[in-house]
């Protein structure tokens, strides 16, 4: 089962994640961040089994910020992220700074 926090919520967490540890441990997150979130929350995020962010750059519940993937997206070192392509496929950036495209199976 995956959860995915709703843009209602904003980037308070807690209650998926207070789900997902309701339900054990075969469920993963996605989870809405900002470049101020901290090491610790992260690691803290992917320890209750989040494994991906969706970055909500605009209303409801703020203003539009056009920079904030470039802000956020280096910052997640501890997954794998995977950004939509134009043409269908998606470029995966890895860990470690590599980027491959990735074609839709």
């Amino acid at each position: 089962m995956v959860f995915v926090q709703p843009s209602t919520y904003g980037r308070d967490n807690a209650c998926m994640v207070d789900a997902m540890k309701a339900l054990g441990s075969n469920v993963r997150g996605i989870v809405d961040i900002d470049e101020n979130t901290s090491e610790a929350e992260l690691t803290r995020l992917h320890q209750a089994g989040v494994r991906g962010v969706r970055i909500n750059a605009g209303p409801p519940n703020r203003p539009v910020d056009s920079t904030l993937m470039a802000k956020v997206v280096p910052r997640l070192t501890a997954w794998t992220r995977s950004v939509p392509g134009s043409d269908g496929s998606s470029i995966c950036l890895a860990p470690t700074g590599c980027t491959r495209r990735c074609t839709k199976r």
